[in-house]
């Protein structure tokens, strides 16, 4: 893989050799047998990462023309899949081999505009279409060139230029923005006026995390910058310093929150925020930064935290027990809380409470995927930002029609809580 910029001292995980060896591996096949969760504590009753991630996926497999395609729920679905395959070996890298090369193939698509260097137009939002599902072509990339997957005869030279592309033209270069450079969108929420001044939550994970994720790849420092730049800018206009949550949305122009704090905006918030700093912390020369965004995620976890619900899960409004435990709000939840125990991003009392609230909050994912098909409950579909709360309230659940609501993430909270117990009991021992 070609690559250039700025190379970080990247701190690097000691490759496991003997005797550490077959423990992991001894762990990894324990946990897959009886993963017992502090709910309910009975082996009996939990399900596993692994059983999760199958069940999940295969459903997602079954509805492969609803749910892989090219926008941000696709992106995310993709991206959880993969995740799933490599940690559990679950068979789906040529299902996603067929989607991604069928659209380098497609003169419509971007990521044939990529390759062959046409212009991309700037959309109405920096990640819904083309800034976020690019991940997929970087973790074939990476998985294909170097490791166990490796496949002999492959050129990561198109997938990676079609994330490199985006990123460089697309994500680094939009020009919808605030005066202090903060990403926006020209639309807001009904009854609001204003123009270029509108931020979502959600373009937190959607125009973030491409250029998180290349920042580690290529050690390039214009990536891990913009991020840095970016995520404290999002902290400071969206976060209410009276209980640290997030609204959904906030209009420059008049300085007006909207009406709520939507579970899945303050979820996109927080797993956009663990792929800034994995990124962020592999650069010396963004130290400042790094301390001062890994601050920022504790006190967002920390928020989380005090609306927990007693079964594990959060509420599609997450300060307002009168709306309904959202699903993908609780995957992100659960997914940065494992993230952050697995990167040690806090002081050991903080790391205890994350880890029984990341425990916790699988539980609860447990209870919304049916045992027989796999079908995730609870998923709020694709949602703009409302006026009011009951508009919120009422959101629909479809399964069919969580693509777009986060589904994926159901997966990567998965593939982190496994990782997360393997990690623990490895230290154990």
């Amino acid at each position: 893989m070609t690559m250039t910029g700025n190379t970080p001292n990247r701190r690097r995980a000691p490759t496991p050799t003997g005797n550490s060896t077959w423990r992991l591996q001894a762990i990894a096949a324990a946990l897959s047998l009886c993963f017992i969760h502090l709910a309910s504590g009975r082996a009996e009753d939990a399900m596993t990462p692994q059983a999760m991630a199958k069940l999940v996926g295969d459903a997602i497999v079954r509805h492969k023309d609803v749910f892989l395609v090219w926008n941000y729920g696709g992106a995310l679905v993709v991206d959880g899949l993969w995740k799933a395959n490599e940690t559990f070996q679950l068979n789906y890298a040529d299902t996603v081999d067929a989607l991604l090369t069928h659209y380098l193939s497609d003169a419509e698509s971007f990521a044939y505009k990529a390759v062959h260097g046409e212009s991309i137009p700037h959309g109405g939002t920096i990640g819904d279409s083309e800034g976020l599902f690019p991940i997929a072509y970087l973790n074939r990339a990476l998985s294909y060139s170097h490791g166990p997957a490796a496949k002999p005869g492959y050129s990561n030279v198109s997938d990676f230029r079609v994330a490199e592309y985006i990123a460089r033209n697309y994500v680094l270069n939009w020009p919808v923005r605030l005066s202090d450079g903060c990403v926006a969108r020209d639309h807001g929420w009904a009854g609001q006026s204003g123009h270029d001044s509108f931020l979502w939550g959600d373009d937190q994970y959607m125009g973030l995390t491409l250029a998180s994720r290349l920042a580690i790849m290529t050690g390039n420092l214009t990536f891990a910058q913009f991020v840095g730049k970016q995520t404290p800018l999002f902290f400071e206009h969206m976060r209410d310093p009276q209980d640290g949550l997030f609204y959904h949305g906030y209009n420059a122009a008049d300085k007006e929150e909207s009406c709520c704090k939507w579970g899945r905006g303050n979820g996109w918030g927080l797993f956009s925020h663990v792929e800034v700093l994995a990124a962020l912390e592999r650069f010396p020369a963004l130290s400042e930064q790094t301390s001062a965004v890994t601050a920022m995620l504790q006190e967002r976890l920390d928020a989380a935290l005090q609306f927990q619900s007693p079964d594990g899960r959060w509420h599609q409004l997450v300060n307002d027990t009168d709306s309904f435990l959202e699903t993908s709000v609780t995957a992100m939840f659960t997914s940065a809380l494992a993230r952050t125990v697995i990167n040690k991003w806090a002081n050991a009392s903080s790391l205890e409470r994350y880890t029984a609230a990341a425990r916790k909050g699988f539980a609860g994912l447990t209870k919304t995927v049916d045992p027989d098909t796999g079908e995730v409950s609870g998923v709020c579909s694709g949602t703009g930002i409302q006026t009011n709360a009951d508009a919120y309230r009422h959101r629909p659940t479809v399964y069919l029609a969580s693509g777009p609501g986060g589904l994926g993430s159901v997966l990567s909270a998965a593939v982190d809580i496994y990782n997360m117990e393997v990690l623990l009991q490895s230290s154990a021992h």
